[in-house]
């Protein structure tokens, strides 16, 4: 004899119908989910299935349906976490403009270019917050800014030579990756 199969116990003074109607208004996937697992285990569907049309495992279908069961409509909310960043919007705008106005060398480096390391040492010694160089680049590519290393250009080859160089054509001997 197997294993007694979970059920949805109440539908918290909600009908079918409603709770239908409210799975079609839902925007997150995840109360999408939660409502549907239940909704289709309340009306006798075996739980593996859910799980293959949903897509996800079984422990996750009863972690669903148990939260159900506790909290009713409450089990909806999506509070997996997520975090929200420390850097700042005055720190993004610092940082935008020491890039576009400021050397480093004016800020104490002994550099005359900007690159992620130290952008990471000015942020850490102004605000006394440590962020990694890869962290600095994905906040920068976030708003749209792009570094290319120079790169050899023949000036004096032939014209056809000069526009392998453009960004986008096609492969030439001079082709470099962009990422």
């Amino acid at each position: 004899m197997g294993r007694k199969m979970i059920e949805v116990i109440s539908l918290h003074d909600y009908t079918l119908e409603e709770l239908l109607d409210k799975k079609r208004s839902l925007t997150s996937s995840y109360s999408f989910n939660i409502l549907l697992a239940v909704t289709m285990r309340y009306q006798k569907v075996h739980t593996d299935e859910i799980a293959r049309i949903l897509g996800l495992s079984k422990p996750t279908i009863l972690e669903y349906i148990h939260k159900w069961n506790e909290i009713g409509m409450e089990a909806l909310e999506d509070h997996r976490g997520g975090s929200k960043s420390e850097f700042t919007d005055e720190m993004i705008d610092d940082l935008k403009d020491i890039i576009i106005h400021k050397c480093p060398a004016d800020e104490g480096f002994s550099s005359f270019s900007w690159n992620c390391n130290l952008l990471a040492e000015y942020i850490e010694k102004k605000y006394n917050r440590r962020y990694s160089p890869e962290w600095i680049r994905r906040i920068l590519i976030k708003n749209g800014y792009s570094y290319k290393k120079g790169q050899y250009k023949p000036t004096l080859s032939s014209a056809a030579d000069q526009l392998a160089f453009k960004k986008n054509d096609g492969p030439s001997k001079y082709c470099r990756k962009f990422f």
